[in-house]
């Protein structure tokens, strides 16, 4: 019964199944091992794979390591199973879960999203990873981290290839980045955008 309300439209009903189900321990968690073979048909499949992290079933978690290698699953789903397997001790999945949340897709990162990351891994290397991600909830943190630094030649860089990803990002940050550049490290890449102030 349980694994059928993994199945709802609603994401708070799910999350409560899915929990009901972690706590019995090696039979829940391979019932929702079971569920990441068919997360497309699944209406609200981010909270059975954000579970992950608290699985401690090795036969479960084997099943989430090899769904979590497939590049075919949507970039949000690939990001919540690598973030969940890395907090569990799988070090290789941090970069597959940073690589997700810098492709190209429609906005799917939240707050909280950026929240678990940064528990799990050190912020200052998600923020160097995130600084051009598309979504604004992951740069922008990332940004207001990097523009805290000094002088470290791989935030200039991080600093850069935020400024290269376009004009569509906000302005005060895109001017803040530029200064930095210039002031810090010589860098003028951003100083068409401080001529226009």
């Amino acid at each position: 019964q349980l694994a059928a309300w993994c199945r709802h439209g609603r994401p708070a009903i799910v999350q409560e199944a899915v929990l009901a189900l972690v706590v019995r321990g090696a039979a829940g968690q391979l019932r929702l091992a079971a569920l990441l073979g068919e997360l497309a048909a699944l209406p609200a499949p981010v909270p059975v794979i954000a579970s992950i992290a608290l699985w401690d079933s090795e036969d479960a978690l084997d099943r989430a390591r090899a769904v979590a290698a497939s590049a075919a699953l949507p970039p949000q789903w690939r990001f919540h199973l690598s973030l969940g397997l890395f907090a569990l001790g799988d070090e290789g999945e941090l970069d597959r879960a940073l690589a997700a949340a810098r492709e190209p897709s429609p906005p799917w990162f939240t707050r909280e999203d950026w929240e678990r990351l940064a528990a799990a891994a050190e912020p200052r290397a998600c923020a160097l990873a995130l600084a051009d991600a598309p979504h604004h909830l992951a740069y922008q943190p990332a940004l207001r981290l990097l523009l805290e630094e000094w002088d470290a030649p791989e935030v200039a860089a991080a600093l850069r290839r935020f400024l290269e990803v376009g004009s569509d990002r906000p302005l005060q940050l895109r001017r803040a980045a530029a200064r930095r550049l210039i002031a810090d490290h010589g860098d003028a890449a951003g100083l068409p955008i401080l001529i226009e102030e």
